[in-house]
């Protein structure tokens, strides 16, 4: 006879020779490579096979990452208990305890930091690229710094508890020691909290265009707790920024509140010139141009003449291509402008009904009138905005800043779609605390539309020509417009606008423009 987690079994006539506790002790550590290995298998044939039958990756990525630290944990486990079967000494029992927990502790540390670090810090950053909140963008970075930390002191502290060893009197040196670490890098920890303080604050975030405190303009490449890496346009380079030096400059951010620009280009026109007449045209040569922003309705009739004035053939067609892409984005603003519109209506048709509570009938009438029309709305805003982005901008014509435009507005529409779900899920079973904010919940998401969706219209924005000055020989203009995105074009499209409009304004009012004047009187000599 053997025993086997405390069952006693019969043993074959053939092995005789195993009847005693080392023939328990090895058939104990046989079954438990028997669990170890079924589980192994479970693992990596059984349950992959069914979540790879499931959408999505997480459940793959969690699945390889438990299935070794398990069987590892099974095999200590396991040691420990088939030393059961020994009649040792307690002080032996009590040291091969102490190792085998040891093992476990260190175990369960590696586990959970390769829980967090794969999938919570991994598809925690993710989220942060595909949302507006700042509070993912602060998190996953300092668990993704402080987690490995955490882990490591929580299991050494266990550890030291497991050997008898006095925590009180390691944290005492541990303190001396920090104090004496923090005085040595001072300089670290200061840009490590101002790294959490941009984090936090948000001045700028990755790919914005920034301008230092020496004039430099730099996309935000990458925010990280001790450094800011900066792309430097003008040099092709990269700039490494201590974050506490970031933190106490004043740093001017060109892409917020939106991504377009404004741009002046002075003009001079000679005295007697008819300055309405030049002001139209100057203002019509700045509307009339594909990347600058005005309304699209006075926009198309100037672009189409436009184009008929053009020679250059390819010059042609990008320019007829532009066209078609603000014909679609035309359209495109009038569905976000109706759907604003219909969500004003509802939000105040919740209003009216929400004093005293939502019944169901008020529910299933809000779900008639307002919830799904503006669901129909919602998909086809989305669709309309796919052929918006399908038609690519002419001037964009590098591979990988296409993708990435079009990454921008699939999350978008991805915010948009979600956003929306949300609030129709609530509009349709509020909770407590939502059944009285359904109408705040409501125009709150009519806002984000207007402006995080995609910047509507603006009047304030079209192009306008503004007196400067009487000078010496010539009256001096200003000539005012947007230019749509300075991202686009590996940031060069500002000077390219302007150069274009500088170019035809020279073409169409060139004999206007004056040679400076200077009248030079001799004195005689006596």
């Amino acid at each position: 006879m053997i025993t086997v987690f405390g069952n006693s079994l019969p043993l074959p006539t053939e092995l005789p020779f195993l009847a005693n506790v080392w023939g328990s002790f090895l058939a104990t550590v046989l079954a438990w490579v028997v669990i170890a290995l079924a589980v192994y298998l479970a693992f990596t044939y059984v349950l992959r096979w069914l979540s790879r039958r499931i959408s999505g990756e997480i459940d793959d990525v969690i699945i390889a990452i438990l299935r070794k630290p398990l069987v590892a944990l099974i095999i200590v486990f396991g040691t420990l208990n088939s030393f059961e079967v020994f009649e040792l000494p307690k002080d032996t029992i009590a040291i091969i305890e102490r190792i085998v927990n040891t093992a476990l502790i260190l175990i369960l540390a590696y586990l959970v930091w390769r829980l967090v670090h794969d999938v919570v810090v991994y598809y925690g950053e993710a989220l942060a690229r595909k949302t507006k909140s700042r509070v993912d963008d602060v998190v996953v970075p300092l668990v993704n710094l402080f987690g490995p930390i955490v882990v490591i002191l929580a299991a050494m502290g266990t550890i030291l508890t497991i050997w008898g060893i006095d925590i009180g009197a390691v944290l005492a040196g541990a303190g001396i020691g920090a104090l004496v670490l923090g005085f040595a890098l001072q300089d670290t920890l200061g840009n490590m909290f101002s790294g959490i303080a941009l984090l936090a604050d948000a001045p700028f975030r990755t790919n914005d265009l920034i301008v230092l405190p020496d004039g430099k303009i730099c996309q935000v490449t990458r925010i990280s707790l001790r450094v800011t890496e900066l792309y430097y346009l003008n040099e092709h380079s990269t700039i490494y920024v201590p974050n506490r030096d970031l933190a106490n400059a004043m740093v001017v951010n060109i892409t917020k509140p939106t991504v377009d620009l404004k741009v002046s280009i002075p003009v001079g026109v000679e005295y007697g010139s008819d300055l309405s007449d030049i002001r139209d045209t100057l203002e019509n040569i700045a509307r009339a141009h594909p990347n600058v922003l005005g309304e699209i309705e006075k926009k198309l009739p100037l672009l189409q003449k436009r184009i008929k004035s053009l020679a250059d053939h390819k010059e042609r067609e990008r320019y007829a291509t532009m066209e078609n892409k603000l014909k679609e984005e035309q359209a495109l603003d009038k569905r976000i402008a109706d759907l604003v519109q219909a969500l004003r209506a509802m939000a105040r048709a919740v209003h009216e009904k929400e004093s005293g509570g939502l019944d169901r009938r008020e529910l299933k009438e809000l779900c008639d009138a307002h919830l799904e029309p503006i669901s129909s709305q919602v998909a086809s805003t989305i669709e309309q905005m796919k052929a918006w982005v399908e038609i690519d901008d002419p001037w964009v014509t590098d591979d990988g800043e296409r993708a990435i435009v079009r990454g921008r507005w699939e999350e978008a529409n991805a915010h948009l779609h979600s956003k929306w779900e949300a609030l129709k899920k609530a509009s349709t079973l509020p909770s407590g605390e939502q059944e009285m904010r359904l109408d705040d919940m409501t125009n709150t998401f009519a806002d984000w539309i207007a402006s995080g969706y995609k910047s509507m219209p603006e009047p304030w924005k079209e192009p306008e020509v503004n007196f400067e000055k009487f000078a010496a020989s010539c009256i001096n203009l200003r000539l005012d417009f947007y230019v749509d995105d300075i991202r686009l074009e590996h940031f060069e499209r500002q000077g390219r606008v302007v150069t274009e409009i500088a170019e035809e304004i020279h073409r169409e009012i060139g004999a206007k423009m004056p040679f400076p004047q200077v009248e030079v009187r001799l004195k005689p000599k006596d």
